[in-house]
């Protein structure tokens, strides 16, 4: 599971410009500029375990790979002329 999270985090970043954006093929032939931004903060296991113990749950393997990495993203927010318009 930790290949896959990772294989994932860094192939969306091979993908985007120096700007953060990534160019989307939407229908009828549109292409639709979307940014993309990860957390420069990570959670801890310890951050991880007080949640979970918190809240009486347990967080997926895979999410919780991910926000070791990056303790949030905000993925796909819509650009119109290089204008943040939300989404994502």
């Amino acid at each position: 599971m930790t290949n896959f999270v990772h294989n994932t985090v860094n192939g969306l970043k091979s993908l985007l410009d120096e700007k953060g954006t990534i160019q989307l093929f939407c229908s009828e032939g549109d292409i639709m500029e979307c940014l993309v931004t990860f957390s420069p903060n990570k959670a801890t296991l310890n951050d991880i375990q007080s949640f979970e113990a918190k809240h009486q749950l347990t967080l997926p393997e895979d999410y919780q790979k991910f926000i070791t990495l990056h303790n949030g993203a905000k993925i796909f927010q819509i650009l119109a002329d290089g204008e943040n318009i939300g989404e994502g």
